[in-house]
C-alpha cells in the first residue's frame, strides 16, 4: 500500500539512492504533519 501511494507522490525516476530516501522521507514529513494536524483538531473539537 505505501508503495504503491509513494510511486503517485514521488516519480520513479533513474537517481541515487540517497536522493530518492530523501524524496521518501519529505513524503512522509508532509503525511505525518497532516495527519497531526488533523488529530489535533479533532481533539480540540470533542474537548477530552
Amino acid at each position: 500500500m505505501f508503495e504503491k501511494i509513494t510511486n503517485k507522490f514521488v516519480p520513479d525516476q533513474k537517481e541515487s539512492s540517497k536522493t530518492y530516501r530523501n524524496q521518501i522521507g519529505i513524503f512522509q514529513g508532509w503525511v505525518s504533519t497532516a495527519v497531526n494536524t488533523l488529530l489535533f483538531i479533532f481533539k480540540l473539537f470533542v474537548g477530552k
